[in-house]
């Protein structure tokens, strides 16, 4: 054997003992400990085709659980004489939030991408917008602006209650690629509204991804005929959805193993009963629409998780 193809063998003990090394120790965290709700069991099961080595090291991300509540009711009924008929705002952030992304804690500009998206704070750290976010109600429309805040959930009657949550977590974690998922979810005593948002960040580069990071501008047109094809082929499938052609790329995308997630939001393609519509894209499909460093990262990608949601 000739010592270059000792070293390629080398090489390539190095890049499976490393693959191996994080399947065994996300399913080491999966299995142990208080993690066990952390990872989906499902994957995806579209395989891509990647380059024949992968070069990056791949360190698990660490992130830590937290929730708070605020209780809000109104100092006057929403019905004159009738206690039950007062008027109720409750807040909820949950998140599971970063501490370390490939093994780096200096993770600043992810936090603040985080906190604006997820808060509408711009420039103010998690806890400054947390507060604000937590001392602000939101009540349904009409209701009195006097207010007092409250220990605890009072007892009022359901069609008067306003309640407002938002969940920050990872939806999706590989070698070279983070997904943070942001929901926005309003509840006004009769329906459910529901938004969400998505960051996408290079975690071999430490770099938040802009949308011009990932899709080229002058291919917007082509990308657009994709969606609209694939909406022709969701309205066959389930024509009681009454799906209209898309007149724009929706802002939100999000990429998963097999492609790329397009969300439009309540109403923008279908009634807005019918919630936010999800239009998945494959990479073989989007390769002319993807700019060439987000092609080279996908490319040479693997190690692929979903995580659990938020609820």
């Amino acid at each position: 054997m000739s010592k270059r193809t000792l070293l390629i063998v080398i090489a390539l003990l190095a890049v499976v003992d490393l693959i191996a090394g994080f399947w065994y120790l996300a399913l080491r965290i999966e299995r142990e400990g208080g993690s066990r709700d952390l990872f989906e069991r499902q994957h995806d099961s579209t395989q891509l085709v990647v380059a024949d080595t992968i070069d990056v090291v791949s360190v698990p991300d660490t992130f830590v659980v937290s929730e708070q509540r605020a209780w809000f009711v109104a100092r006057q009924p929403m019905v004159s004489g009738d206690p039950a008929s007062h008027c109720v705002s409750i807040k909820t952030a949950k998140l599971r939030w970063p501490q370390s992304v490939n093994g780096n804690h200096d993770i600043i500009a992810l936090e603040q991408v985080l906190t604006t998206t997820a808060l509408g704070a711009e420039h103010i750290n998690l806890d400054e917008a947390l507060r604000l976010f937590l001392d602000t109600p939101h009540f349904v429309t009409g209701a009195p602006a006097a207010y007092d805040r409250v220990s605890h959930m009072p007892h009022v009657a359901i069609p008067y209650r306003n309640e407002v949550k938002t969940l920050v977590y990872p939806f999706l974690t590989s070698f070279q690629l983070l997904v943070m998922e942001i929901d926005h979810v309003e509840h006004d005593g009769e329906r459910t509204r529901r938004s969400c948002a998505y960051v996408h960040y290079d975690r071999v580069h430490q770099r938040v991804l802009s949308r011009g990071d990932m899709l080229q501008y002058d291919r917007m047109t082509r990308l657009l005929t994709l969606i609209n094809a694939k909406i022709d082929h969701l309205s066959a499938q389930q024509p009681n959805l009454l799906l209209q052609h898309a007149s724009h790329v929706p802002q939100e995308m999000c990429c998963t193993r097999s492609g790329i997630i397009f969300e439009f939001q309540e109403g923008e393609i279908a009634a807005a009963d019918r919630g936010t519509i999800e239009v998945l894209i494959p990479y073989a499909e989007l390769r002319s629409c993807l700019t060439e460093a987000f092609t080279r990262m996908i490319d040479n990608n693997d190690g692929y998780w979903r995580y659990k949601a938020l609820e």
